[in-house]
């Protein structure tokens, strides 16, 4: 949880990024309930194998806008093992 000690921890500020870019196919922002089971690690969120896992099995959800939204709730049901937090995902596209 983020309370006063997380944010005010010397390593807090190694794990955010403020930048501007200027070819970008997504953005991403999830819940540790998606990011656990698809990353495991914080090295894991800088492996882009496994981010273009991810997008290989999110992509073809965003096809149709129309449909995109009840498409990500239904994936946002995968099994994985050991992991039941809760889940949230918002990709903008």
């Amino acid at each position: 949880f983020l309370d006063a000690d997380a944010v005010s921890d010397a390593g807090f500020s190694k794990r955010i990024s403020i930048g501007k870019w200027n070819d970008i196919s997504h953005l991403v922002l999830m819940t540790d309930g998606v990011s656990d089971p698809w990353f495991e690690t914080d090295n894991g969120l800088q492996n882009p194998q496994k981010w273009d896992r991810l997008m290989a099995e999110l992509s073809p959800l965003l096809t149709d806008p129309e449909h995109a939204s009840a498409q990500l709730v239904e994936w946002l049901n995968f099994f994985s093992p050991g992991n039941h937090d809760d889940r949230t995902i918002i990709v903008l596209w």
